[in-house]
Parts: C-alpha cells; structure tokens; sequence
C-alpha cells in the first residue's frame, strides 16, 4: 500500500476496542518513519538517523556593554536577534540577585529547566541540567565552536557575582563567561569592566 503523501502513522492504525490498553498497530510503508516525523531525523555521513530532542541555546550575533539596561532587555535583545530561530520563546542566561536568580532552593525566572538537554542551533548537544536545573560540569561541546566572551553575572557554583549594577551601570564590573569552554569558565569567568561589548546566552523555554 503506498502512504500518497499522507502520514503513515495516521493511514496505518489500527485499536482495539477490546482491551483495556490502547494497542496501535504501526504499519510502515514505503514512504516509511521518516516521512511521518521528518523534524525527528537529520541526515549524517548520508544516513539518517534520529535527532536529539532538546531546548535550544544560541548566542546573540550583537554584542552589548554590561549596562544594556536588565534583565527584561536582555530578554528583549534574544527575541529580536538576528540567530533567533523563531522556534519558541528564548531568554537570556544572566542575572542580577533580584529579578533573576540561579541560586537552588533560591531561583527566580531561572532560564534553565532540570534535568534537560540543551543542544545548538544545529543539534550539537552541549550537555543536560540536573534536578536544580543547573548544567552538569564539564559541558559535552562548549555553547559555541568558536572564542566568543558573555555576560552572565555568575560566579563560581552558579552563585550571584557582580551585574554591572543589574546591568545599568557601564562604570560597575559583571561576571562573564567564555562560551567556547566546556568547564567551569563558560558560566564563572572574571569580572569585566562594563563598557566592553560581549554577546548574550539565549535558551529555549
């Protein structure tokens, strides 16, 4: 029987009314797994295999001083950036101690989910949050293939470092992280004077 462009999965059920458990008999057509869930597969050495079902983390393409004006605007920033995927609401790793907090049994508006796995943009799977929803250390692949400096305002153990004044103040210092690392320093690097332009992390809610 050929599946003439429908979903197999729809063409090929079968129920039975006479159990007490749902049984769906899946037939697989010539047009096959991959034609009902295309979005599930991604082709590698000419092969198609499943893909990893995660949230999304990208980096901003723009670059911002540390007092790009809180934690609302740095949200404002990955919506509107130009490597927004258009996938779903993203919002910006950083925080300032008061509207967004990372801290476990403290979080507020944390952006990371427990227990997740976070990939790129392009499927690379850059690790999985444990129940505090906080990456477990070192990471699988660094956030990005290449250098590149973000704001963060974290400090070592996921704690509240400094936030250039919750992002306001370009005479104040905030916490960076460099995104091209697999430890401890994508998230917890030194102190950066707030008048120098790094990029933001934005995650998938």
């Amino acid at each position: 029987m050929e599946c003439r462009g429908a979903p197999w999965y729809k063409q090929h059920m079968k129920i039975s009314a006479n159990s007490s458990l749902l049984l769906i008999s899946l037939l697989l057509c010539g047009c096959g797994l991959q034609a009902g869930f295309p979005e599930a597969f991604k082709e590698k050495n000419g092969v198609n295999t499943p893909a990893v079902i995660g949230k999304k983390i990208f980096l901003t393409e723009s670059t911002f001083t540390g007092n790009f004006g809180g934690v609302a605007m740095a949200d404002a920033q990955c919506a509107e950036d130009r490597q927004n995927p258009d996938t779903g609401i993203f919002r910006a790793l950083v925080v300032d101690g008061t509207n967004r907090i990372s801290t476990p049994g403290q979080a507020v508006d944390w952006v990371l989910k427990p227990s997740q796995i976070y990939t790129r943009l392009d499927g690379t799977v850059i690790g999985t949050t444990n129940a505090s929803a906080l990456f477990t250390l070192p990471l699988v692949s660094p956030i990005s293939a290449t250098p590149a400096p973000v704001w963060t305002g974290l400090s070592t153990g996921w704690a509240i470092g400094s936030h250039c004044e919750r992002w306001k103040n370009p005479a104040a210092t905030g916490n960076s992280g460099e995104a091209s690392s697999t430890t401890a320093t994508a998230f917890f690097g030194p102190a950066a004077a707030c008048n120098l332009s790094l990029k933001i992390i934005c995650v998938q809610q």
